[in-house]
């Protein structure tokens, strides 16, 4: 069975795509972050706009793990996990719990979302031919 590598250019495309969505979604995901949290103080840890911080995170890990099924070949999941797991572990260590539950749950929604749109593409290319 021959793997497929991913190329330069397919990950060049996700993270141009990831940074520009996820500043386009940023306020979206901040709002909805503060009509469910409220405000986010003015700590050390970000400022007092979620939309700068917490929208920030939250857009980044549907957006990428979206794009990341539906650009990467065959090792996606190794690439994706890497970037992942670092991002939560840091949130598990400042014990933001609530904000962990929602980070894994937007990157589940951004892999079936990849997942069903990817499955949809591969049918119209294959009722094509």
């Amino acid at each position: 069975m021959e793997e497929v590598k991913n190329s330069k250019n397919n990950i060049l495309w996700l993270w141009i795509t990831t940074f520009i969505l996820t500043v386009i979604l940023m306020p979206f995901f901040g709002k909805l972050y503060y009509i469910k949290f409220g405000p986010i103080t003015n700590t050390f840890w970000g400022p007092s706009h979620p939309e700068y911080f917490e929208g920030f995170f939250l857009s980044y890990y549907l957006i990428f793990s979206f794009l990341c099924h539906i650009l990467l070949k065959k090792p996606w999941k190794t690439f994706c996990f890497g970037i992942f797991l670092p991002i939560l572990f840091f949130s598990v260590l400042i014990g933001a719990w609530q904000e962990l539950k929602i980070e894994i749950i937007l990157i589940i929604i951004g892999l079936v979302l990849g997942w069903g749109i990817k499955v949809i593409i591969q049918k119209i290319k294959s009722s094509k031919t």
